[in-house]
């Protein structure tokens, strides 16, 4: 197994060595988790919290509820699961505009 530092999180990367007829969500799909935290995809925090996550931390932050960042734990979104639980803040710092159903660019 090969790390690679990514922000402070240190990303799991494949070292290919699994069966050739079965797929890995690490080489076929690109996912991501820190084998530090044990962060998986939508339950990473901003920063990495320097040991592994408990079961109750990491679904809270899959649920926008939990974050860590600047060193310590806060109860906000992440940015991996902005686009999920704050949509339209998300959005708005984007450049669009909710019209309805639909999404205007405004800048």
């Amino acid at each position: 197994m090969r790390r690679v530092i990514l922000d402070d999180h240190v990303n799991y990367v494949c070292d290919g060595e699994h069966y050739e007829n079965y797929g890995c969500m690490f080489c076929d799909g690109g996912l991501g988790a820190c084998v530090v935290c044990k962060a998986f995809e939508g339950a990473t925090p901003d920063d990495c919290p320097g040991r592994p996550m408990t079961r109750e931390e990491s679904d809270a932050v899959y649920a926008g509820e939990l974050n860590y960042r600047a060193g310590e734990w806060r109860e906000e979104c992440c940015q991996v699961m902005r686009p999920i639980h704050d949509l339209d803040a998300y959005m708005a710092e984007e450049g669009y505009r909710r019209e309805g159903d639909r999404w205007r660019k405004v800048r």
